[in-house]
């Protein structure tokens, strides 16, 4: 009887360590100044220099990035095109205004800075899926 409760147990958790695997599922949106940015880049670095530096393509405001070791990850979005705007112009901020082109229907953001509020920050990603959603605003002015 002993033995059975044992075996059973290390089988137990033997097979719970296999549950999410050792890799991670991240996906998200990212936004800049409260719209989604339309086309880029987030890349994930890890927070001590040391592993893979891991990138996904934004579309449309999301991404979605497979078998991302985990750990602390310096997480920096880049953009490279123009913005689709998600609010009417009656609710746009001042500095949405000022980028938005009617005859597109873009706010222009050819790059997302990297001094954006909440970019290039360290996020801890953890084994299995999670949703990490970037809402960045511009770099508060010096």
């Amino acid at each position: 009887m002993c033995r059975a409760t044992v075996f059973g147990v290390l089988f137990a958790a033997a097979a719970g360590a296999g549950c999410g695997g050792s890799t991670a599922r991240v996906t998200g949106e990212v936004t800049y100044d409260g719209v989604p940015v339309k086309q880029g880049e987030v890349q994930f670095t890890p927070a001590d220099g040391k592993g893979p530096i891991v990138a996904a393509p934004i579309t449309d405001g999301r991404f979605t990035i497979d078998n991302l070791p985990p750990g602390p990850k310096v997480v920096l979005v880049s953009a490279s095109s123009g913005l689709a705007p998600s609010v009417p112009l009656s609710q746009m901020t001042p500095e949405m205004k000022k980028r938005y082109d009617p005859k597109t229907g873009v706010i222009s953001a050819d790059e997302v800075p990297r001094d954006a509020d909440g970019n290039n920050q360290t996020h801890e990603i953890k084994p299995g899926e999670q949703t990490l959603d970037l809402r960045l605003k511009p770099p508060p002015k010096k």
